[in-house]
């Protein structure tokens, strides 16, 4: 196991014994102990959330398996991670650096977050090192607790090759990820797909227009033969014949409701019911795929996966960027009471929320 407490050696903080140290320092030792490791260039933020980096799983396994090189490829050395100065720089290498600790080292959320805030305090303490504001570390343990979720559920573990990691196949998700290759990620592996809207473009599988592709249905039934799915969900209007996707053996389904709004009691409950009875994967999509649709999955994975909302909406922006948003946060965390609620009691959720009860915007 690992300890989460910290040593220090020569400024050069310890974070997996007699291995992996890291520093902010902008030489390296000069007695050649140390292997230096520098922050991947290649790995790239998608955005942020509350000031906060979120990076893709893509990114996130492409670190891990940096870091374990670097330290097995080096064995007469100790593995020096080299953070940039700046507070977004330390927050990503920080974040990333958690993420290794949880997937490498099975080493629990909370003891990972106390060893990280116990680094960036020692950052903190020293006035010329950082003088920004502290990090958001109560938002960063949602994402590790999301992953640790994860790895449980054994969707995701460390390789047995370079490219499948549990139950993802890294290259996979990378090809179809990529918004010139239809925006398609199983975030839920083996069972959920979030998808860009269809759109119909004729005899045309894909158009490119003011710097964006869209997809036809056609594109995208040949996908999702492949990969196995039994039905897709719109969760918005529609301009394509649903007959593309039904004469390929797939259930087009049709549940529509506002985009940002939160899903009515009836959506909710045929959602469940559908995912829940459909043989192979469930593909679903609003206007860009992501705020209704990661709403829709986040009720699914807090139901059957025993996610809470806030690591159910933290695993879901890692697998792809922007889904939940606003007052689907709230509505969220709202459910995740009224489902511990009913499976105390042993009742049915959905189902079982009285009449006029359901969760309204404040």
């Amino acid at each position: 196991a690992v300890s989460p407490m910290i040593e220090v050696q020569n400024d050069y903080f310890e974070i997996e014994p007699g291995a992996l140290f890291v520093c902010t320092k902008e030489k390296p030792p000069p007695d050649g102990s140390f292997n230096v490791f520098l922050f991947p260039r290649d790995i790239k933020h998608d955005r942020f959330v509350n000031g906060v980096a979120v990076m893709s799983l893509a990114d996130v396994l492409g670190f891990v398996s940096a870091v374990t090189h670097e330290i097995t490829d080096h064995p007469s050395q100790k593995t020096l991670y080299l953070l940039s100065h700046g507070q977004r720089q330390v927050s990503n290498g920080l974040f990333l650096l958690g993420c290794y600790l949880i997937l490498s080292k099975k080493m629990h959320p909370m003891l990972v977050h106390v060893k990280i805030e116990a680094y960036y305090s020692s950052l903190r303490s020293e006035a010329q090192e950082m003088p920004h504001s502290p990090l958001d570390f109560n938002l960063s343990i949602d994402f590790w607790r999301g992953l640790w979720r994860a790895i449980n559920l054994q969707w995701v573990s460390m390789p047995f090759d370079e490219n499948r990691w549990g139950e993802i196949d890294l290259q996979e998700y990378k090809h179809y990820r990529n918004p010139l290759n239809g925006d398609i990620v199983q975030v839920i592996p083996g069972k959920v797909i979030e998808f860009r809207e269809p759109v119909d473009l004729g005899a045309r599988k894909y158009i490119d227009e003011l710097g964006v592709r869209q997809f036809s249905p056609s594109y995208f039934v040949d996908i999702f033969e492949y990969l196995r799915v039994g039905a897709v969900v719109s969760l918005s209007q529609f301009s394509y014949d649903p007959q593309i996707f039904e004469e390929r053996g797939i259930f087009h389904i049709d549940l529509q409701f506002g985009e940002g709004k939160i899903p009515t009691q009836s959506v909710v409950a045929e959602f469940l019911r559908l995912v829940e009875g459909v043989t192979g994967l469930v593909a679903v999509y609003g206007k860009g795929g992501l705020r209704r649709t990661g709403a829709l999955i986040a009720v699914y994975m807090m139901r059957h996966h025993s996610f809470t909302a806030k690591e159910a909406m933290a695993w879901l922006r890692m697998m792809r960027p922007g889904p939940v948003t606003s007052d689907q946060q709230d509505f969220l965390c709202w459910a995740e009471s009224q489902l511990a609620d009913a499976a105390a009691t042993g009742e049915d959720w959905p189902a079982c929320v009285p009449a006029g009860t359901w969760w309204v915007p404040s």
